[in-house]
């Protein structure tokens, strides 16, 4: 592995442990930061024009929604947080959500379109739209490659949706690619996690208990680490 490869895993390890401590669940903010820094990456090295444009077409959409936050934030008293219901999705993100699928079917198998995808998957589970965003994801899920940093980052974010839903098996299903694919370890804890997390929702409290002692026990000094120690003490106190 080079050395500017391993500076990169390193940057993202800490993005996602910044991210982490600051999110709803452990990956809910996984994608805004941190695919946007992947794709910096791959727009660095990337030699194919046709893949440089698809990173152009993604920014500016993703630029649209900046800006849609922006002028929301800005007509806001500043002590009033964004209501994040259907009816300001409608308003507000429907028209660049649209053009962001359109973008993500025109675009399969880039890179672009798998960080698109994550992207808009997050803002439909900001929105609790959690169904659209696993259809949005699922248009990929036969053609991103979890060795990579990006397909990786995808599975999780899919698995997260899944887990939302309550598709426990399938939630698993995708989160046990990123565990068992060594190329990627650094991002291990973050779908340990969930897929511990898959077990206490699913009420399998022996399986979500030996996974997140796991969990708390190999990466204690990290968020995933952490939020696993929560998790054990609730388990633990409802069992007496």
């Amino acid at each position: 592995m080079s050395q500017d490869t391993k500076s990169i895993e390193k940057s993202i390890e800490q993005a996602i442990e910044v991210i982490a401590k600051n999110s709803k669940t452990i990956a809910i903010g996984l994608v805004m930061v941190v695919a946007v820094g992947l794709g910096m990456i791959g727009y660095d090295y990337s030699q194919e024009s046709a893949e440089k444009q698809a990173y152009g077409e993604f920014y500016a959409l993703e630029k649209q929604f900046d800006s849609i936050q922006g002028e929301l934030r800005k007509n806001m008293p500043p002590e009033q947080d964004i209501q994040y219901t259907e009816e300001v999705f409608n308003q507000n993100f429907a028209g660049t959500s649209a053009e962001m699928e359109a973008f993500i079917v025109a675009n399969k198998g880039r890179a672009a379109a798998t960080m698109a995808a994550m992207e808009l998957g997050e803002l439909y589970s900001t929105f609790s739209l959690h169904q659209k965003a696993k259809d949005v994801l699922g248009l990929l899920i036969s053609n991103v490659d979890v060795r990579t940093l990006t397909g990786a980052l995808y599975h999780v974010e899919y698995g997260r949706v899944l887990l939302e839903l309550n598709e426990f098996e399938a939630s698993r299903e995708v989160l046990n690619k990123v565990i068992n694919e060594n190329s990627v370890k650094f991002i291990h804890p973050v779908a340990l996690l969930n897929l511990g997390l898959s077990y206490y929702k699913d009420n399998q409290m022996d399986k979500a208990k030996e996974l997140l002692t796991r969990i708390s026990n190999e990466f204690s000094d990290s968020e995933p680490g952490r939020s696993a120690e929560i998790y054990l003490k609730l388990i633990n106190s409802t069992q007496g």
